[in-house]
């Protein structure tokens, strides 16, 4: 299932004196399967693309298209977006609302007229695929929750929904460090199950280890679209965009400075690792 922007603006206050562009003419294309990290200093236009894509807003020019179908033309059905698009957004724990958290996760299968069994069925899976316990967990309340919890248990409620497509915006905000590991890895195993994902982050190390494409946004506009070698291979220009490269890039360019000869183009932490492994794992000390 793709997604297409297609030279979407939009502006918050329109016709206000204090109107003022979010983002301007931006277009690229969401395949199947992808996962798209997307980069930019806060106030770029992060929040406000998601926001569209999911169906959140409305562009003031431009498409976004959902299978070929234009998701904010009157006979677009809203119900095939939410089945098939699920956004979390920054700190979704706030957003749990329910007694329960099996009554929290059940909410938006219970909006779709699903049969009880069915429901159900989404909502046991759902709970237990973020790696909580279904039993344990059903009848207490999400306020009773680690964070790290609350965090799976809201994204339990919009994996119930079955979509195809998950857009995460700072899902590992506020976190400490074991626990953005773990979340992390959750999201690449929804990944590698088929999940295509969307996800903003000022976390460049975590956007450089799990995306395949980086979307650049700057001032509202898109300004670099690639995969992360070539992005993080033009320093020069991430600087002008005051923005930096992943920490194993950093090393990588140090030491290659100091004539070690390793390869230009890593930016993860396990090829670093293998390729100092090759280069001094053979010399004594």
């Amino acid at each position: 299932m793709s997604i297409v922007v297609e030279n979407v603006s939009y502006r918050y206050a329109a016709g206000t004196p204090l109107e003022s562009a979010a983002l301007k003419q931006i277009s690229f294309t969401i395949q199947p399967g992808e996962f798209i990290g997307i980069l930019g200093h806060t106030g770029c236009g992060k929040s406000t693309l998601i926001q569209l894509i999911a169906g959140v807003l409305t562009p003031a020019t431009g498409r976004i298209l959902l299978d070929g179908k234009d998701i904010n033309q009157r006979d677009f059905k809203r119900e095939y977006l939410r089945k098939k698009v699920g956004i979390v957004f920054q700190f979704p724990e706030q957003q749990l609302f329910e007694m329960t958290v099996e009554r929290d996760v059940s909410f938006g299968p219970r909006q779709l007229g699903l049969p009880p069994s069915e429901v159900q069925a989404r909502t046991r899976q759902a709970i237990q695929s973020v790696g909580l316990d279904y039993e344990t967990v059903r009848d207490l309340s999400p306020l009773t929750l680690s964070g790290g919890e609350k965090r799976r248990a809201a994204i339990a409620g919009i994996l119930a929904m079955e979509p195809e497509i998950l857009i995460l915006d700072e899902p590992i905000a506020g976190l400490d460090p074991v626990t953005r590991k773990d979340f992390m890895a959750f999201i690449r195993r929804l990944h590698q199950e088929g999940k295509t994902i969307l996800m903003v982050s000022h976390d460049i190390d975590e956007l450089s280890a799990f995306s395949s494409r980086l979307l650049v946004l700057d001032h509202g506009e898109l300004i670099l679209d690639n995969t992360p070698e070539k992005i993080f291979a033009d320093k020069a220009r991430l600087s002008e965009l005051r923005l930096g490269v992943s920490q194993p890039k950093e090393i990588v360019d140090s030491l290659r400075e100091k004539g070690i000869d390793l390869p230009s183009d890593i930016f993860r932490y396990e090829p670093l690792l293998t390729a100092l492994i090759n280069r001094f794992g053979g010399q004594n000390e």
